[in-house]
C-alpha cells in the first residue's frame, strides 16, 4: 500500500489507450495512518489459478508460459464470466467502442498497444508488450526500464517494483526476503502474483 499521487494510473492510460471511463489498475482509499490518507493500488493478480480462465467459454482469457494471464480480445465473445469470476474486480467492461482522443497522451506516454474492440472485458497484462520487447533486445524485466512495466517504470516515488520470483537475485525476490508482505484474499487459492509490503514501507512490490 501507498500514498497515492495517481500517475500510475495516467501512465496506464496512456500507454495502453484505456478509455478514461475504465481503469485496469484501480487505486482505492483503504483509510489513513498517521493523518495520511493510504491507497491500495490493485492489478489484475495475475494468478496462478486464475477463476478468469477456468470459466472462460471459449479460452479468450489464458496463460503466457510465463504465467502472465492474457486477454484474447479477437476471440471473446463478451458474455462476462471472467468479470464474474474474478474475486479481485480486475476487469472492465467496455459498453461502448473508444474513438476519442485520449487525455493521458503525450503527456503520461504513448500508446503501445491497439485499443480493443467494443463488448470485451479489458485488464491489465503486466505490459506484456514492454517485457517481450525489452527481452528481444537482451533486456531484463524490473531491471531495465524498457522490458518493465510501465507503471512501475513511471511512478516517481519507487512504489511499485517489477521482477521474477523464480529467480532468488531478483530485486523483487530480494525486497520480498527481507520484509514482510501479503497478498490479497489469498485464502481462495488464486496464488496471486501480486504481494503488497506493510503501509510502513510504502510501496507496492509486483512480481
Amino acid at each position: 500500500m501507498h500514498r497515492s499521487c495517481g500517475q500510475c494510473n495516467l501512465i496506464c492510460h496512456a500507454n495502453n489507450d484505456i478509455n478514461p471511463d475504465l481503469d485496469w489498475n484501480k487505486v482505492l482509499e483503504v483509510g489513513e495512518v498517521d493523518g495520511k490518507m493510504v491507497y491500495l493500488p490493485r492489478p489484475c493478480m495475475q494468478c496462478e489459478h486464475a477463476p478468469c480462465v477456468e470459466v472462460c467459454p471459449v479460452g479468450a482469457s489464458y496463460y503466457r508460459d510465463d504465467g502472465i494471464v492474457m486477454m484474447d480480445y479477437e476471440k471473446c465473445i463478451g458474455r462476462r464470466y471472467c468479470m464474474a469470476a474474478c474475486p479481485y474486480d480486475a476487469r472492465a467492461f467496455n459498453w461502448e467502442a473508444f474513438t476519442g482522443g485520449n487525455p493521458a497522451v503525450p503527456e503520461w506516454g504513448d500508446p503501445d498497444v491497439e485499443r480493443r474492440p467494443r463488448g470485451v472485458p479489458e485488464k491489465c497484462s503486466f505490459c506484456y508488450q514492454r517485457i517481450d520487447r525489452g527481452m528481444s533486445l537482451g533486456l531484463k524485466p524490473g531491471v531495465d526500464a524498457a522490458a518493465t512495466p510501465a507503471c512501475v517504470v513511471g511512478r516517481p516515488t519507487g512504489a511499485r517494483i517489477f521482477g521474477d520470483l523464480n529467480d532468488p537475485n531478483s530485486n523483487v525476490s530480494q525486497v520480498l526476503k527481507k520484509h514482510p508482505s501479503y497478498r490479497l484474499r489469498e485464502n481462495l487459492g488464486t496464488n496471486p502474483r501480486v504481494y503488497y509490503l506493510p503501509v510502513t514501507e510504502n510501496r507496492v512490490v509486483e512480481g
